[in-house]
């Protein structure tokens, strides 16, 4: 295994996931009778709370979707390169089913020009996973751009790295399974407590690396979009939820 691997999963072994969690600051009290106010603690808890991963009250058909991935698992293409053995990945909604980097590092690695490239759009993946598609949609996201099934094979592992410049919860990673040997760590933030079925906003921000010590398969889906005014009362009350746990 790389040694940036060891190293950061070694550093980070007995810190804690959540060292703190900050009370909901007062003037967004009545969040729930209040749209406005609803709104605005969701910018301060996406933006400014500094939680590393934000766990969402929301059911997921994961044994559903999980089949349904499987069953398509001969679309899985290799995701990063040489640095990340093992992880690949197909997408459900984006340019293409194999297409798992953004539109922009599309046209400048030269697949796709500016006129020519897709519009992120339903796969033909889509048609293959209803059950997948059907919950994407039950989330009233106002717009999807990838969406994206993310498998790391056993004996895998994704190198450590930084998505963003920018502190906040950028992406939505849900685990639609979590088998033995899975470990996902944050630098400065422990191992996540991953549970299948669970939707995480996500600080890809923060240095983060996976490990696959198992003998299964670890799929997870990773969500980029835009959240919708039913997403709003998600992430307040999911943040509220993880206060009231951990204080």
């Amino acid at each position: 295994m790389d040694k940036n691997v060891v190293r950061l999963f070694k550093k980070n072994r007995k810190r804690p996931h959540y060292p703190v969690v900050n009370p909901i600051p007062t003037q967004f009290v009545g969040w729930e009778e209040d749209v406005k106010k609803a709104r605005e603690l969701t910018r301060w808890i996406m933006n400014k709370s500094h939680i590393p991963t934000l766990l969402l009250d929301l059911e997921v058909p994961h044994s559903e979707i999980l089949a349904e991935a499987k069953a398509q698992d001969h679309r899985f293409v290799k995701h990063r390169g040489a640095s990340s053995p093992g992880w690949s990945s197909m997408a459900v909604h984006g340019t293409a089913v194999e297409d798992t980097s953004p539109r922009e590092a599309l046209i400048k690695n030269g697949k796709y020009t500016k006129e020519n490239c897709p519009e992120y759009g339903w796969t033909e993946l889509a048609d293959k996973c209803p059950i997948t598609k059907e919950w994407l949609e039950s989330l009233e996201f106002s717009l999807f751009n990838r969406v994206r099934f993310m498998k790391l094979d056993p004996g895998g592992w994704i190198n450590p790295h930084a998505d963003v410049d920018i502190r906040g919860l950028h992406a939505w990673n849900i685990a639609i399974n979590n088998p033995e040997g899975h470990k996902f760590v944050m630098d400065g933030y422990g191992y996540v407590p991953w549970k299948p079925g669970q939707m995480r906003g996500i600080d890809i921000s923060r240095t983060h690396s996976v490990i696959n010590e198992g003998t299964e398969p670890r799929i997870h889906m990773i969500i980029h979009g835009h959240y919708s005014s039913k997403f709003v009362d998600i992430i307040c009350r999911s943040y509220k939820k993880l206060y009231e746990e951990t204080n």
